[in-house]
C-alpha cells in the first residue's frame, strides 16, 4: 500500500482539520492526491471518502506555501483553502493539518511537499 510514487500520481487516506480559533476542527476523511499540472507545479487535491467524492481541498503547492511536520503523524500547511472555509474572508490563509495513518506516511508526505515546492520555484 504505497503512500505516494515518485511521479507523483499515488494516494493514500488521510484526515484533514482545519485552524479557527487556535483549536482545529474536522473537515473530513479522504483520499490525498498529489498531481502533477503544468510548469512543473504540484496540485494538492483531498477527495471526501463518499460515493459523492466531493473536494475538501484542491491547491496549487506553492514554493512560498509554509509546511511544517507535527506530531505523531501530521504535517501542517498554511494556504488559501478552496473551497473556501471561511465565507467571510474567502482569501485569507488557513492553516490546515493532514493527519496520515503511520508516522512514515508523515515523513514521506512532508518530505514531497518539501521537493515539490522546490521544483515550483
Amino acid at each position: 500500500d504505497a503512500f505516494f510514487s515518485k511521479k507523483g500520481g499515488g494516494f493514500s487516506r488521510c484526515k484533514l482539520f482545519y485552524k479557527k480559533d487556535q483549536e482545529f476542527k474536522e473537515k473530513g476523511v479522504g483520499m490525498l492526491h498529489l498531481k502533477p499540472v503544468g510548469n512543473k507545479k504540484t496540485q494538492l487535491l483531498v477527495r471526501a471518502d463518499t460515493n459523492l467524492g466531493n473536494i475538501l481541498l484542491n491547491v496549487l503547492v506553492q514554493p512560498s506555501m509554509p509546511c511544517s511536520r507535527t506530531g505523531k503523524n501530521n504535517v501542517i500547511i498554511v494556504c488559501v483553502p478552496n473551497p473556501s472555509i471561511d465565507e467571510k474572508n474567502p482569501d485569507d490563509p488557513v492553516t490546515m493539518l493532514i493527519r496520515v495513518k503511520t508516522s512514515e506516511d508523515a515523513d514521506d508526505l512532508y518530505k514531497i511537499l518539501l521537493e515539490k515546492k522546490e521544483l515550483s520555484q
